[in-house]
């Protein structure tokens, strides 16, 4: 790759290009995130920083480093280098499949290993009895191996993608700033979520900016709801308990740098940063039991990994 960037670097230009590794600060090691594999080569242009400072750092190829690897931080905007297999010929079969639809009986030893090669083989046993149908249905011998995936404009945290704003808007602008991008205002469910969007947080990345949520305060039934869903808060992260009353009429949640992204409460005039959210697309691979490999893969939403979208009533909002 090196050789190529050098050769053609007028006409692609000396620019930061992104490659695939990330650093994975809970084990501690670089790895390929597609495959989640260790990297092994490894061709920084200089000392890597300490173990510390390392969260949420990726890999460029860098020019003005010869083209040998830097880091820089994954919410940088920069140029990426995409990669897939190549397409392999085509070679013609001279053996014909068809015969394969006879009955079982009909068929020479050598015909028999030929259709059970096809569809994928028993490790060459000979199975005489089984109907020739049983025999063009190989057992299942796949594993589904679950990745996650987000919008190029979302950053991806567990299993959520989550945009955090450059821009202010009140409360209900950024209501519907989220909903026209198929998004909707951030909603923290549980403890560990909190934990995890937290931990981003405070590692100062995406800046520190009071942003709002998508929790508002149901003035009439005296209680906070999540506006996507109007269901009531089961967690809540406020400082204190007893976070209801008349003082907090038109008021909606924000999660505040400076009390420890812990979470508060402001007019929804005010003019705050925000988080949108979606769940991120599961993307099932699938790998042999026996060698670990992966073959094709396939994109699915389950239903039940959906999250709502219904709205409350306008009285509460």
């Amino acid at each position: 790759m090196k050789s190529f960037l050098k050769h053609n670097s007028q006409s692609l230009g000396k620019n930061n290009r992104w490659i695939g590794g990330k650093y994975d600060w809970k084990n501690e090691r670089w790895v390929w995130a597609e495959t989640g594999k260790p990297i092994s080569l490894k061709t920084f242009a200089r000392n890597v920083p300490d173990k510390r400072f390392l969260q949420w750092t990726c890999i460029v190829v860098a020019p003005n480093r010869m083209n040998k690897w830097a880091l820089k931080s994954c919410l940088q905007p920069n140029q990426f280098i995409c990669q897939k297999k190549p397409k392999r010929p085509i070679r013609p079969k001279t053996f014909d499949i068809r015969i394969c639809r006879r009955n079982v009986t009909q068929l020479t030893d050598s015909q028999k290993i030929k259709c059970l090669k096809l569809v994928g083989g028993y490790a060459g046993k000979m199975f005489p009895n089984v109907p020739a149908p049983i025999i063009q249905t190989p057992k299942p011998t796949m594993k589904n191996l679950k990745e996650y995936m987000c919008p190029s404009n979302m950053l991806i945290i567990k299993n959520r993608c989550y945009h955090f704003s450059h821009d202010k808007l009140n409360w209900n602008d950024a209501y519907w700033a989220c909903r026209d991008n198929k998004t909707y205002l951030a909603t923290i469910q549980n403890r560990f979520q909190d934990k995890m969007l937290k931990e981003f947080l405070n590692s100062g990345l995406a800046g520190k900016h009071e942003r709002w949520l998508g929790g508002l305060y149901d003035w009439k039934q005296k209680r906070w709801l999540w506006a996507n869903s109007g269901i009531p808060l089961k967690y809540q992260g406020f400082p204190f308990k007893n976070y209801t009353g008349s003082q907090f009429e038109w008021r909606s949640i924000t999660i505040d740098p400076n009390i420890g992204n812990m979470w508060s409460s402001r007019l929804r005039t005010e003019l705050k940063h925000y988080i949108c959210q979606k769940r991120a697309k599961t993307i099932a691979k699938l790998g042999d039991y026996n060698t670990g490999a992966t073959s094709n893969e396939s994109s699915s939403i389950s239903a039940s990994e959906q999250e709502p979208d219904t709205e409350i009533t306008n009285t509460a909002l």
